[in-house]
């Protein structure tokens, strides 16, 4: 998933920040890995150690912007709907 080009801000959305804390660990663990096999001549990851540069900086603006209050938590969203039907529902 990390550093293939498919991880979309979709799927990001989803993951709470512990979540999301734990992949941009597990992506720079990754990130560093392909850079020792670079300097060692054992692989041809270039375009991996880009991919997972870009995913981490991806995750990073993910939980930027919800600590600024541009996007919500994925839990805010799904209590607020919650909320929502309940009301909904006493209406009715």
């Amino acid at each position: 998933m990390i550093g293939s080009k498919e991880l979309k801000m979709d799927q990001l959305d989803a993951k709470d920040n512990e979540q999301l804390i734990g992949l941009i660990k597990e992506a720079k663990k990754e990130r560093q890995e392909l850079r020792f096999q670079m300097a060692s001549g054992e692989g041809d990851g270039r375009g991996r150690i880009k991919a997972t540069k870009r995913d981490v900086a991806r995750m990073m603006t993910v939980m930027n912007e919800r600590k600024l209050g541009i996007r919500t938590n994925p839990t805010v969203v799904t209590e607020a709907k919650a909320e929502k039907k309940a009301t909904k529902k006493d209406e009715k």
